[in-house]
């Protein structure tokens, strides 16, 4: 086995850094889990070498090893990727982060198997850091033997060995002790719990302790999904991303993991304690992981709460224990289980089957009820005055006296009182006049819109030069689920990359023999480029959509020529190793003045038949044999004017029908604000 003398790179001191990260033992082994998902691994082995064991510490764990699948690093690259430390940015698994282990002990083997395309066969490289010397030395001068040696064996892998752990010394730090979390039946729960998707959609198979991790020794049923909107400190529209696992816990004590996604590996930012008046423990422990845009790289990168200014941590943890409250609400399973002991107990007072079912008194009666039942337990502790209280609390409700129980019965806070207050005494209107008013606007953005498109003067012309930007800043006019807040800048190598096959396929310019030129276009409007805008957003649990338009000049006519183009756009995306497919959808469209007969027809063909499974407008294509989920869309701007105008029309006669159902609006918000008695908590524990 030959061996190299290497010095660590340009930025050694981003190594020190490390070195003085205040990380805990876990942390440190979630930035090496990461790294190996980075690296495409497959499968995951976490060894401790356990030696001894006291009641609350490994005091005499000898090693850790951190085993994975993925693809390695070849001997050829090892500088460039291991000791030349440019960044403490992540790329293919290889951030700073690989030196985490330096948390956990002072010794740290790394050995790794892969193919070198350089020399075109596979190399086994390995390298030892010893932390006492780092610490001590001058880390750009300090070299470092990297053994190297080429191999027959084509398994590649890249192996972590820490050693002389921190935990075994006297005097050891708080930081650097291994705790509970590093326990036979603590680690690989706590894996798990971190790192569930990875688990439940078995993207990576973990091992620890000998033992694989599996769903179905944790989760009781499927996972469920939910989502919510709140607005920033600065007024921008955010959202919060929920998915809820139940555990087959003997601790019912459910928690909330608050996530971000770097590189395509989603950790855990902070981890919560979570209690509400709405959750039935007995069922088992609520698992609730937390995603959303306004989740930082670098909160993720410091595994801390540290970069949320105070009000925009309040603003959204208000908003995100609104939605659980909501969701465990709406289970309704703790309400459903007070509500069946409630209506056979012999004190309730509807005693009538058709007259409970059909009764809003009733309704209501039982909710007040449940709010009485967590303050005064007049049914867990069979308190024979509830007799007198519910046949009191029946008659109130069915007097019509709502303003006594909000004000005397229900201990609402001052603000929800007053809001329920008003809505006893006006009916609730906001919701349409807002709905008008955002109907009228829209009317009028199509219509500006079309102008832009359609007339020939001088300050059309300019606002046509534009007018991609225009419709990507009123993008619900392709869809409903599109809104313009969503949407954020494209990572810049996504973007490069977008670019460089738009320059290949698609920038180019009508010509009369190729029969794609619309001749009688306005001579002002034949100056006017193609245009593009491509960004993303977040549409639900680690999953992005890029969504690209392209708006070919006012002089195109798109024919067969264009259609071919669009799909050699499209067919280069999915086959490129530079697009992500894992967690990412891409939509594509391409929009012109006129679309030649034959091409319509062929679209029309699409739109119809079983390649358009979920019938969306302006369908033409969808790629999928790759595992990227890529479909495009061709239309014209009288395809998308009509199909806008036709939906606001619809729309407006919509008001006259929620005219109508006022009254129910108005009760389903009253019984809202009696239920916003129940309080969740949220205290931080990591």
């Amino acid at each position: 086995m030959a061996v190299e003398k290497m010095k660590i790179g340009t930025k050694g001191r981003l190594l020190s850094d490390v070195l003085s990260r205040k990380l805990t033992p876990f942390h440190a082994l979630k930035e090496l889990i990461n790294n190996s998902i980075l690296a495409n691994a497959k499968n995951i082995v976490i060894s401790l070498n356990v030696q001894q064991v006291s009641s609350s510490l490994f005091s005499g764990v000898g090693e850790i090893e951190i085993y994975d699948d993925g693809h390695g690093v070849a001997y050829s690259d090892f500088y460039e990727t291991i000791m030349m430390i440019a960044t403490d940015k992540r790329t293919e698994g290889m951030g700073v982060g690989r030196f985490t282990a330096l948390q956990i002990g002072r010794i740290v083997e790394i050995t790794t198997v892969a193919y070198d395309r350089e020399i075109q066969k596979y190399t086994k490289t390995s390298l030892t850091l010893n932390a006492t010397k780092l610490e001590t030395g001058n880390l750009e001068e300090m070299p470092f033997e990297v053994n190297h040696d080429e191999v027959d064996e084509q398994k590649t892998y890249y192996r972590v060995r820490i050693s002389s752990l921190y935990n075994n010394e006297q005097n050891c730090p708080k930081r650097n002790k291994l705790g509970n979390d590093f326990k036979e039946d603590v680690l690989p729960r706590k894996i798990f719990e971190n790192y569930p998707e990875y688990v439940y959609k078995n993207k990576v198979k973990f091992n620890v302790y000998g033992k694989d991790v599996l769903m179905e020794d944790y989760c009781i049923g499927e996972p469920v999904d939910t989502i919510t909107k709140y607005t920033d400190s600065e007024g921008k529209p955010r959202n919060i991303y929920v998915k809820i696992l139940t555990l087959k816990l003997k601790n019912h004590t459910s928690k909330i993991f608050l996530q971000g996604t770097v590189n395509g590996v989603t950790s855990t930012v902070a981890e919560f304690s979570y209690s509400s008046n709405w959750i039935n423990s007995d069922e088992g422990t609520r698992l609730i992981y937390v995603q959303s845009d306004v989740i930082s790289d670098e909160l993720c990168a410091n595994f801390s709460l540290e970069g949320f200014g105070q009000k925009d941590w309040s603003l959204f943890q208000t908003a995100l224990k609104e939605v659980l409250d909501e969701h465990f609400k709406d289970d309704g399973s703790k309400y459903a289980a007070f509500i069946q002991k409630l209506m056979v107990d012999r004190y309730y007072p509807f005693n009538n089957a058709t007259e409970h079912s059909v009764s809003l008194s009733a309704d209501i009666f039982n909710r007040i009820a449940y709010i009485m039942e967590g303050n005064q337990k007049l049914l867990a502790d069979n308190d024979p005055s509830r007799e007198l209280i519910y046949n009191l609390l029946k008659k109130v409700i069915e007097d019509g006296n709502m303003r006594f129980i909000v004000e005397k019965v229900v201990n609402l806070k001052k603000e929800n009182q007053k809001k329920l207050l008003e809505l006893l005494d006006i009916t609730n209107l906001d919701s349409l006049v807002r709905f008008s008013s955002e109907i009228t606007l829209r009317k009028s953005v199509v219509e500006n819109v079309h102008s832009v498109v359609s007339n020939t003067n001088k300050e059309t012309a300019d606002l046509r030069k534009i007018v991609a930007v225009i419709l990507f800043r009123n993008i619900w006019m392709l869809s409903e689920h599109y809104q313009p807040e969503q949407f954020t800048l494209l990572d810049q190598h996504l973007s490069d990359t977008f670019d460089t096959f738009y320059r290949k396929h698609l920038n180019y310019l009508p010509k009369k023999k190729m029969g794609n030129l619309l001749e009688d276009c306005p001579k002002g409007r034949k100056s006017i480029d193609n245009q593009f805008v491509c960004e993303e957003r977040l549409v639900g649990y680690d999953k992005k959509e890029v969504l690209f338009i392209d708006v070919r000049a006012p002089h195109f006519i798109i024919t067969k020529i264009e259609r071919s183009n669009f799909d050699s756009f499209a067919y280069e995306l999915e086959r490129s190793t530079d697009i992500p497919k894992t967690g990412y959808c891409y939509r594509l469209y391409m929009i012109a003045n006129e679309i030649d007969e034959e091409s319509k027809s062929y679209i029309d063909s699409r739109r119809t038949g079983k390649d358009n499974p979920d019938s969306e407008p302006f369908f033409y294509n969808m790629l999928n044999s790759n595992g990227k989920d890529i479909r495009l869309y061709i239309l014209t701007w009288e395809d998308l004017f009509h199909l806008n105008e036709t939906k606001l029309t619809n729309q407006s006669k919509l008001l006259d029908i929620r005219a109508k159902a006022a009254r129910e609006k108005f009760i389903k918000n009253y019984t809202e604000y009696l239920d916003s008695k129940s309080k969740s908590v949220m205290k931080l524990t990591k």
